[in-house]
């Protein structure tokens, strides 16, 4: 039987030196491309790592001219001219030196190698060793990297150029702040400037109405008394618009002072009901206060705290039909003393329930009551209360009834 052809190797390698063995293992196992030539150029030695490589045989290879193998067309004079210059001056560019250019396969493909050619020390005619390391998968590497660095690069670009536009937009923001602050400044200021110069010759007027009703310059009939009533009711509800408007604008411009300490809560819900207490009289509606926190005090400032329920009570009775019922109630909630203001009235559309706390709204009455004040009771109720570390909120349901409730911290 005729002995397989790894254990005929394997043989024959035990039969040489181990220097030889060595060497031999080396060229077989190396990763790289190991091809040797003579001195006409012709291939002496073509490793594994180079079949696998280049798409040759060994046995295919040996004894051709390597040039006409594995070097590219264009490169082939270039080649020879070099190994010629070598062997008859001794001039050597190359040797010993590590480069990168093109191979090419089997098939003709061409593709990038690390090259570094050495001149074997042995006597007698030149013999070359060729180390050659296919660059594809580095070049291809590199390549995915190069985009990726152009990707970045480009990115980079559009970000700073968004970045930009950002900076610029902000600066825009910032200016047309300023613009608005400043327009509000100045529209607080002549708010603020007319009411004062609208509420002195008002007070004047009403005054003189005084004076006539006195029968000071004379006897007043009833009709006349009754005009007088009307002129002077008139300039009571224009007295509380301007008023309206110049806490609104003394809110605006932050020029709205506190005077913040123990308030009775039953002291407040007192002086509410007796204030209010002809316009519910003339409404003929059923008035309740409930207060489940007596001899409490809550840090808060007494008139604005007052003015604030006022305001929540005037707007209740304005919008609860004749014989309708509203109830004013007080609890501790959370660490806050909350008062509540709850009518039957038309109810508030969900949609609307912030809306209205927005200077100069109101809400259509579905009952049809004539619009009164100007929108700002509810915008500055809430203003008053957050001032004073509380706040304003609103619970409705159209048809049923609102609740609003004021909430204030139960200790300072």
């Amino acid at each position: 039987m005729t002995p397989s052809r790894p254990r005929s190797k394997e043989r024959a390698l035990e039969r040489r030196h181990p220097a030889e063995v060595l060497n031999a293992t080396v060229v077989e196992l190396a990763l790289d491309c190991i091809v040797s030539i003579d001195h006409e150029g012709r291939v002496i030695e073509f490793n594994p790592a180079a079949e696998r490589t280049f798409g040759y045989k060994r046995a295919d290879v040996l004894g051709k001219l390597m040039a006409e193998l594995i070097i590219p067309p264009h490169l082939r004079q270039q080649h020879y001219a070099g190994m010629r210059r070598y062997l008859e001056t001794g001039e050597a560019r190359v040797l010993g030196k590590r480069l990168t250019l093109e191979a090419m396969r089997a098939d003709g493909t061409t593709f990038p190698v690390e090259l570094a050619i050495v001149r074997v020390p042995l006597p007698g005619d030149a013999v070359f060793i060729s180390y050659v390391r296919d660059l594809t998968a580095q070049h291809q590497h590199q390549g995915e990297l190069q985009a990726q660095a152009d990707k970045l690069k480009e990115t980079a670009m559009e970000l700073a150029s968004l970045n930009r536009t950002l900076l610029e937009k902000s600066q825009e923001a910032l200016r047309a702040r300023d613009e608005a602050f400043q327009a509000n400044k100045a529209k607080s200021a002549f708010l603020a400037a007319m009411s004062h110069e609208l509420r002195t010759p008002l007070n004047a007027i009403m005054g003189y109405i005084d004076l006539l009703a006195l029968e000071v310059h004379g006897p007043v009939t009833d009709e006349q008394r009754e005009r007088l009533e009307r002129v002077k009711r008139s300039a009571n509800h224009l007295l509380d618009l301007i008023n309206d408007v110049l806490s609104f604008a003394r809110i605006e411009a932050g020029r709205l002072e506190f005077d913040i300490g123990p308030v009775a809560v039953d002291d407040v819900l007192r002086s509410t009901e007796e204030l209010l207490g002809p316009q519910i009289a003339a409404k003929k509606l059923r008035y309740t206060t409930t207060n489940d926190c007596p001899g409490t005090r809550v840090p808060a400032d007494r008139e604005k705290l007052l003015q604030i329920l006022i305001n929540l009570l005037s707007n209740a009775i304005k919008h609860t039909r004749e014989g309708g019922e509203i109830v004013l109630a007080c609890a501790r909630r959370d660490g806050t003393i909350a008062f509540s203001v709850r009518d039957n009235g038309p109810g508030i559309p969900a949609e609307k329930l912030e809306e209205i706390f927005q200077p100069f709204t109101q809400v259509e009455d579905p009952f049809g009551a004539t619009r009164q004040g100007a929108g700002l009771g509810l915008s500055i109720s809430r203003e008053l209360a957050r001032a004073m570390k509380g706040d304003v909120t609103v619970q409705s349901q159209v048809g049923v009834g609102s609740t609003f409730t004021v909430t204030l911290p139960a200790t300072a």
